[in-house]
């Protein structure tokens, strides 16, 4: 019984871990995640709520939500803000690695 007891809980702890990274972008080794129109990045390694990381090979190009094109500003270091009027759900980023554009889609943390 201890013994079920201990994979129950290693594999809970697994499922849990993937909660801090909302959308992954492999390149950089790095978490996004969207929460009331504020775009958060940070490293794999980092807690979720910081300290947040730029992109250091890549370019964030654009977004889309609902296929309207959305303006986005960073407002710190890993920080973006997007202006819109509503909060947004979800959020398609486009960044360019290595000259080859990614479609990161990112949903609304909760």
């Amino acid at each position: 019984m201890p013994k079920k007891l201990i994979l129950l809980a290693i594999f809970m702890t697994s499922l849990s871990a993937g909660a801090h990274c909302p959308a992954s972008f492999a390149p950089e080794k790095l978490c996004l995640m969207l929460d009331h129109n504020i775009i958060y990045i940070y490293d794999h390694k980092a807690e979720h709520n910081g300290p947040y990381k730029d992109f250091v090979s890549s370019k964030l190009l654009g977004g889309k939500s609902k296929q309207s094109s959305l303006n986005i500003s960073r407002i710190a270091k890993g920080v973006y803000k997007i202006e819109s009027a509503e909060i947004l759900k979800s959020v398609e980023l486009e960044v360019e690695n290595a000259k080859k554009k990614t479609v990161i889609k990112l949903l609304e943390h909760s």
